[in-house]
């Protein structure tokens, strides 16, 4: 889970035939800088059409909106997220009423009104809101709990009315966890055929670089290990594990015995509109296909 890149496809470059327009995918509903619906042709590659998907770090669920099972088991560890889809899929009215947060909302001032609303309610009609108005789809928050995102000076939002409906159509019958990473029940009893994603918080591509402000408590390196240990017992067990993270060392450390699919990503969030600089992520993929379509 990183925040703030495009993504550039290097299979396009070298071979137009493999490439599909990425706004052919279902969109979410919320603003997500670093979602994967750029890469969803990689990662579909990979993912296929499992019995059960597991997507424990869900954030934007643009993943699992494009991705065809049996069974869902994905979440989050933030709450305004979770409680934000629950809404969707429980208020009848929810398109209707989350659209009267949007009249005159387009302005600092309100914005910075509904942020203070917002951290005292935890109202997830003013979640979207705020994503939506805010600098570039960011979600983070200070140690404190409090969102503390500015306002992104747009000449005009777009409502995700369209999203909406089509994520009620796709989880009306699914439970999302509010839980960490390690909750044993988004494992049990998978093996072969099952499929697990996780789009972590990134680890850092430099030593100044180190946002995981993603929640309050952040993500440590003991987070990073636990989270490679529990990739390697699920591989033990059949299960395809896919990771995306920054293609750092450790990153290849962590997930040694893991095959390594490289993307080329553009920064696109920076104090200076004109720092932006390309880097590197992976895709780490245990139990993949050794045809894949995207093994370059």
């Amino acid at each position: 889970m990183l925040f703030g890149v495009w993504y550039v496809y290097q299979p396009y470059m070298k071979n137009r035939k493999r490439y599909t327009n990425f706004m052919a995918y279902k969109k979410s509903i919320l603003k997500w800088a670093g979602n994967k619906i750029r890469v969803m042709d990689k990662l579909q590659g990979h993912i296929g059409n499992p019995n059960t998907f597991v997507e424990p770090f869900g954030g934007s669920f643009v993943v699992a909106l494009n991705t065809s099972a049996n069974e869902y088991r994905i979440g989050d560890i933030n709450s305004d997220i979770i409680d934000l889809y629950n809404l969707v899929l429980n208020d009848a009215n929810f398109i209707e009423t989350a659209k009267t947060y949007y009249v005159n909302g387009i302005d600092r001032e309100t914005f910075n009104n509904n942020r203070i609303k917002f951290n005292e309610t935890r109202l997830p009609y003013l979640f979207l809101y705020l994503n939506r108005h805010c600098f570039n789809g960011l979600t983070r928050y200070n140690k404190s709990g409090n969102y503390n995102v500015p306002f992104g000076s747009y000449e005009k939002v777009h409502f995700p009315e369209e999203e909406i409906k089509n994520f009620k159509s796709k989880f009306s019958d699914v439970t999302f966890k509010n839980t960490s990473f390690n909750d044993p029940s988004y494992y049990t009893g998978l093996g072969e055929g099952d499929v697990v994603y996780f789009d972590p918080p990134y680890l850092p591509a430099s030593d100044t670089a180190n946002f995981t402000a993603y929640t309050a408590e952040g993500f440590s390196m003991e987070q990073q290990e636990e989270l490679a240990n529990i990739c390697i017992d699920l591989a033990g067990r059949g299960v395809k594990v896919i990771v995306s993270n920054h293609d750092v060392p450790i990153a290849r450390t962590l997930y040694a015995g893991a095959k390594f699919y490289e993307i080329s990503v553009s920064r696109s969030i920076s104090a200076s509109g004109g720092s932006r600089k390309r880097a590197s992520e992976i895709f780490a993929v245990w139990n993949g296909d050794d045809n894949s379509l995207f093994d370059f």
